[in-house]
């Protein structure tokens, strides 16, 4: 009797600390796999944008930060690891998130391209900051509900204006095909290629607004940066 219970708890050690293995090993290869989607799409953007000359100096400025909003929807949806934020894109693909959630991180995460230099780091601003683009971003924040700190991108009624404008915010399919075709094969990586195929198939507006995103939070670097958190 000793013997067999002996047995059973060793066996039952041993099958926790495999359980713990795999676990440990799943999330960093899911780490790994952001860095990777992360410095992908950048890259080939850096050596397109690194050609252009530019002034920093002459780059607008903005006006004082208000984080405290981008901290509590980082502390309540647990957005704090890139793990977490991996997942969170995975749910938003399936689905599976709340909009209202959803239109805030979006608008967070432009804020921290936006306002990087006023924080005084610059490493927060990717992809990297340019004229046009911070125009662009600028415009989207200007129409965003100040009040909730929220860009209406998803809507019960899909507003195809502030949809167009998001879309712009994305890598020219021409121009810069690697970066976009790094945010596709990213976005294959989250919500397997097969599903998207399936899902862009149906033409469902819900979940096209949501792919779209989807594919702002990763080109704006939601899960190797993550949300605008400082003051």
């Amino acid at each position: 009797m000793f013997l067999m219970k002996a047995f059973i708890f060793w066996h039952v050690l041993f099958v926790a600390e495999a359980f713990h293995s795999i676990s440990t090993t799943t999330r960093r290869s899911k780490e790994l796999s952001i860095q990777q989607i992360s410095a992908t799409i950048h890259t080939s953007q850096r050596r397109n944008e690194q050609r252009r000359k530019r002034s920093e100096s002459m780059m607008p400025r903005f006006g004082a930060l208000d984080s405290q909003g981008g901290l509590e929807i980082c502390e309540r949806l647990s957005l704090k690891e890139g793990f977490d934020r991996w997942r969170y894109v995975q749910k938003l693909l399936d689905l599976e998130t709340d909009i209202t959630n959803d239109n805030q991180i979006l608008y967070h995460v432009l804020s921290r391209y936006q306002r990087s230099p006023e924080i005084g780091d610059d490493s927060l601003a990717s992809p990297e900051r340019t004229r046009d683009r911070l125009a662009l971003v600028r415009s989207v924040l200007e129409k965003a509900d100040e009040e909730n700190e929220s860009i209406l991108a998803l809507t019960s009624d899909f507003d195809a204006e502030m949809l167009l404008e998001l879309d712009q915010l994305l890598p020219d399919p021409c121009e810069e095909e690697e970066a976009h075709q790094s945010i596709l094969d990213g976005i294959a990586e989250l919500h397997g290629r097969e599903s998207v195929k399936v899902d862009e198939k149906t033409g469902d507006p819900e979940w096209k607004a949501r792919f779209l995103v989807a594919k702002v939070l990763l080109f704006y670097d939601f899960l190797q940066k993550g949300i605008l958190i400082k003051k």
